[in-house]
């Protein structure tokens, strides 16, 4: 079987194009393509996706080599990977009373169509969801009721370490930091950004999607009191030495 750079670079020679134009089309140097062609390094979440996006390659076909290279016109690239979305401008919302709804429907195109769907700039295109914070095992990062944009990562094992992700699985929604590790193949290590949170473990086959936190929107805007403190005490030191350094230049002077 085919290793994913081979595949990709197969795309390449079937759409006609350069490694110097194809590079550009997605975003990253010629080198680097090269680099991911011959498999020296491997394609990113993000690289995968911009294929898939710009192309409307099967992101199945792009990892595992499986089901046809290019997506029917009609079809989304969300469609073939799992992540239903018919209106990429319009990111869906799973509010906390709905996450056990969502995952229960998570393909369920019906349920889907049901939520509440909203338009964030600088999100029109792509593979989003809108989730609400639950719980504070991410505190100080992201708090409860907080809304963080997620984007559909197509394969978890692609995902790097310490990134920011909402995971879907049989028991729920979590919001966690991401780590994989070569002794622990074939699983993720979930970390809390809150340090009273014991760190977790869970089979990458175990998940149904992953998502990549990439913004959050918040309506805590309160400011940050010990920063303030510390700043009026500086202030207060610098007064008070420059009174002395003042005093120390006149008792020279005399």
């Amino acid at each position: 079987m085919k290793k994913g750079g081979h595949r990709i670079a197969e795309l390449r020679e079937l759409l006609e194009f350069s490694q110097k134009e194809f590079a550009q089309r997605i975003g990253i140097t010629q080198g680097a393509l090269s680099q991911i062609e011959s498999d020296k390094s491997k394609a990113s979440f993000e690289t995968i996706n911009k294929i898939s996006d710009e192309f409307n390659v099967n992101c199945n076909w792009l990892i595992r080599g499986s089901g046809e290279v290019l997506l029917p016109a009609e079809s989304s690239r969300t469609e073939s990977v799992g992540a239903t979305q018919s209106d990429k401008a319009s990111i869906p919302l799973i509010r906390e009373e709905a996450h056990a709804g969502y995952v229960n429907g998570v393909k369920d195109r019906s349920y889907l169509s049901s939520l509440d769907v909203y338009q964030i700039p600088g999100f029109e295109k792509g593979d989003y969801r809108l989730f609400e914070i639950v719980g504070d095992s991410m505190v100080p990062t992201l708090h409860p009721g907080e809304i963080v944009v997620c984007e559909f990562a197509a394969d978890s094992s692609l995902i790097e370490n310490s990134s920011l992700c909402v995971l879907i699985y049989k028991d729920g929604i979590v919001a966690k930091r991401v780590f994989q590790y070569p002794e622990k193949k074939g699983s993720l290590i979930l970390k809390s950004d809150n340090v009273e949170y014991k760190t977790q473990t869970l089979r990458r086959s175990k998940i149904f999607e992953a998502w990549l936190v990439r913004a959050k929107i918040t309506t805590l805007l309160s400011t940050n009191g010990l920063a303030i403190e510390r700043l009026e005490k500086l202030e207060s030191d610098y007064q008070q030495l420059k009174s002395q350094v003042d005093n120390l230049v006149k008792n020279k002077a005399k």
